[in-house]
């Protein structure tokens, strides 16, 4: 995975939902993907904070993963692109 080193990435949790950790910035990052049976798809779910802060969503209602790995990869693909918004 070409993120694990950028964000320290580390898997946290694993069926039927699974979650990867990493931080970049003094932000920690969770990406949580879970298999939905009804579409044969995983939907990945995004969050991010800061130490102190509340939560935050990156959206990423439009992105489906084929599989768990290609789920997470294309989540840190948003969260690559989210990185170079972030100050």
């Amino acid at each position: 995975m070409l993120f694990v080193q950028r964000f320290n990435v580390r898997q946290v949790a694993h069926a039927p939902r699974s979650v990867q950790t990493g931080s970049f910035q003094n932000h920690e990052i969770e990406i949580i993907a879970g298999y939905d049976a009804v579409n044969d798809r995983y939907p990945i779910h995004i969050r991010t904070h800061r130490a102190g802060e509340p939560w935050q969503k990156i959206d990423a209602s439009q992105t489906w993963g084929a599989d768990e790995y290609d789920a997470f990869e294309q989540g840190w693909k948003i969260v690559a692109e989210w990185a170079k918004t972030v100050g």
